[in-house]
């Protein structure tokens, strides 16, 4: 990872289980739909500092 690029997480587990700092870190639920991954990509590429630690 590197500062100011955007991350999401898509995961199968628990938010609670994240490292600690990620907590306003987009998260996806397994399985996901490619609507929700899109919708979420979008959102992050028009506010980039809203996908990071």
């Amino acid at each position: 990872m590197r500062k100011g690029v955007p991350i999401v997480f898509a995961t199968g587990v628990d938010g609670a289980v994240l490292p600690p700092g990620f907590s306003g870190v987009p998260r996806l639920e397994k399985p996901l739909l490619i609507d929700d991954l899109l919708r979420v990509v979008a959102r992050l590429v028009a506010d980039p500092g809203g996908g990071g630690p």
